[in-house]
């Protein structure tokens, strides 16, 4: 796999890998703000720690534990901009699958395309081929097209996963079928055949989650710790205001091995590494390169 967790703001998937890599093995690690649980993920298909412990002051780990046990929505259900806000701090589905870039805040949609999508989900759900047709047609409507192409409806029909519906040149992309299609993805990622009843396990370790403050988990003898905290100077990912001087206070008390993603640290800990990756939440400039640091604490080296 390349992708690891849910669809996340802030996410280390594409990092995963090398953080894991970079990580000593060890019997448990605890993944202590999982956000979308990308390293948790990849922890638990390395196999290097007997147990992986995820946990996060947000329900976002509820999500992502729901994902792992294969107890997600089938997606079929339409989100409104109405529903989103009314259920997105109570469902972590929602607020994460139906937000914009999944930022946690913003509904997925901007008005002005959002009965457009809504028609095309209520395509890809209708329980009858002849409904499917009347709202492909619709669709075609809605984009101004003349005529509808034969080979289209074909494709809608026979495609089950999908992330975009072709539209002659046109492709406009179903945020919302991606994001659960991802949430599938981590759910088969757990066996190596079918899941279901008598599926072959493929991760190889055990886990277990939590809702809870870093501050509240107790960290068992030979145990590593990874921290993917809100970076110092950017935007919050929900309202939180995290304390970053309370954390270091922490982490300079820890004796179990700790790593630090971030930026920049203040001078008690040390830069052990560093990756380039390049931003895909500008609103700008999408090639935007930015250098993630793992740091020590310097009393641990």
């Amino acid at each position: 796999m390349n992708n690891y967790g849910i669809g996340f703001q802030g996410s280390k998937s594409r990092l995963a890998e090398r953080i894991i890599d970079l990580l000593p093995s060890a019997t448990h690690l605890y993944d202590l703000f999982c956000g979308g649980g990308a390293i948790s993920h990849c922890a638990l298909l390395s196999g290097k720690w007997k147990c992986v412990h995820f946990s996060d002051i947000s329900d976002s780990v509820v999500l992502f534990r729901d994902c792992l046990e294969g107890n997600i929505p089938d997606g079929s259900e339409w989100i409104s901009r109405e529903e989103f806000y009314k259920r997105k701090d109570k469902d972590p589905y929602v607020r994460i699958a139906w937000s914009f870039g999944n930022n946690q805040r913003d509904y997925l949609y901007s008005r002005e395309i959002e009965p457009y999508k809504k028609t095309v989900h209520e395509m890809l759900y209708a329980p009858t081929p002849n409904e499917r047709r009347l709202k492909f047609k619709e669709v075609c409507r809605l984009m101004g097209k003349v005529k509808c192409r034969p080979y289209d409806m074909e494709f809608a029909e026979k495609s089950e996963r999908f992330n975009s519906l072709k539209m002659g040149v046109v492709r406009t992309k179903l945020q919302s079928f991606e994001a659960t299609n991802r949430l599938v993805e981590i759910a088969d990622s757990r066996t190596t055949g079918a899941v279901g009843r008598g599926a072959t396990p493929f991760f190889k370790g055990e886990y277990e989650m939590k809702v809870a403050d870093y501050r509240d988990i107790d960290i068992l003898p030979d145990s590593v710790i990874y921290c993917d905290i809100p970076y110092k100077g950017t935007r919050e990912y929900r309202r939180d205001i995290f304390d970053h001087n309370a954390f270091y206070e922490w982490a300079l008390a820890q004796t179990a091995p700790l790593f630090i993603s971030e930026y920049s640290m203040p001078s008690d800990f040390e830069c052990v590494a560093e990756f380039e990756r390049v931003s895909t939440f500008s609103a700008t400039n999408n090639s935007l390169r930015k250098i993630e640091r793992i740091f020590r604490p310097k009393t641990q080296l």
